[in-house]
């Protein structure tokens, strides 16, 4: 048996998705959908038994489900289709453009007694770093311990729609909330503009109990690339570089062979569905980060152009 997907977005994210739903042996992908006529047709030259259109309503009767690919400003009203039509979900990350939106969605979802699945594409907590070391690392997380998240990155000229918070820095959001227990309270916000009209650098720290501190940094405007967290704890140093899959605790260190976690998360999607088991990553873990992203943006702010 597989489930019969259609996929929303055929841009630059949208195409892997598309190899790997068709990589997925519980997967159909029935159908893409784009705006974009050039999008649409190399789509259907690439998979020509695959129904490609512009327009969501045309394939809402002949699936079960939906992958949002598209930008974060459509995520919303995308999600919002699929929810009325009891349809099962896998959004990319951010699940929406802010809170207000993810609110609704939360209202909308007990509104029509919605009962799918809807998966949400934070894909840095399936390394294998931490499917292997995830108790060692949260042995670290003690009181009066520091950690620092590093992303940054260079120009990409993508994803410029939303600010570098809802584009690199909710991946660490997530992971923030991922791995340290209770709420944080963010105490500090930087950030400024360079290149594009919306947020391009920007740091957050955040305070958890136990005078536990987080800083989050993250960066569009980069000579080179650079993805890692390290804990300064009474326990000692860890780091893990998730760019180069590698994990050091204290003097030693080990490296991990690298997973697809788009291809992951699809096979992850599908299982939920078929199996009526739990997402990978749930929708209020979606939002949960979202309301961390609004949180950031609505602080007082020191701002530099």
């Amino acid at each position: 048996m597989k489930v019969k997907l259609a996929l929303i977005g055929y841009g630059f994210l949208g195409k892997w998705h598309a190899e790997k739903a068709i990589n997925n042996p519980n997967c159909e992908l029935i159908a893409i959908v784009d705006q974009s006529n050039s999008n649409l047709e190399v789509a259907q030259d690439k998979y020509p038994k695959v129904k490609c259109v512009s327009n969501i309503n045309e394939i809402l009767n002949d699936v079960e489900g939906a992958i949002i690919a598209t930008p974060t400003s459509s995520h919303f009203i995308i999600s919002k289709i699929l929810i009325e039509n009891n349809k099962h979900i896998f959004c990319e990350k951010p699940v929406t453009n802010n809170f207000n939106e993810a609110s609704e969605l939360v209202e909308l979802i007990k509104k029509n007694n919605y009962n799918k699945k809807f998966q949400v594409g934070h894909s840095e907590r399936l390394h294998p770093i931490f499917s292997s070391s995830l108790k060692e690392i949260k042995s670290f997380i003690l009181p009066n311990s520091f950690t620092e998240f590093n992303r940054l990155a260079p120009f990409k000229n993508r994803a410029t729609d939303v600010d570098v918070v809802a584009d690199l820095m909710i991946h660490d959001i997530d992971l923030m909330l991922f791995l340290f227990p209770g709420n944080p309270s963010l105490i500090k916000v930087s950030f400024g503009k360079k290149l594009t009209e919306n947020i391009d650098f920007a740091t957050a720290i955040f305070s958890f109990p136990g005078d536990i501190l987080v800083t989050i940094k993250a960066s569009r405007i980069e000579p080179s690339e650079e993805r890692n967290f390290v804990i300064r704890s009474p326990k000692g140093y860890l780091k893990v570089d998730l760019l180069t899959k590698n994990i050091q605790i204290n003097n030693d260190s080990s490296s991990y062979v690298g997973a697809d976690h788009l291809q992951i998360e699809n096979n992850a999607f599908c299982d939920s569905i078929l199996n009526n088991s739990p997402e990978i990553v749930t929708f209020q873990d979606g939002v949960n980060a979202v309301k961390i992203v609004d949180t950031i943006r609505g602080f007082n702010i020191d701002c530099h152009n």
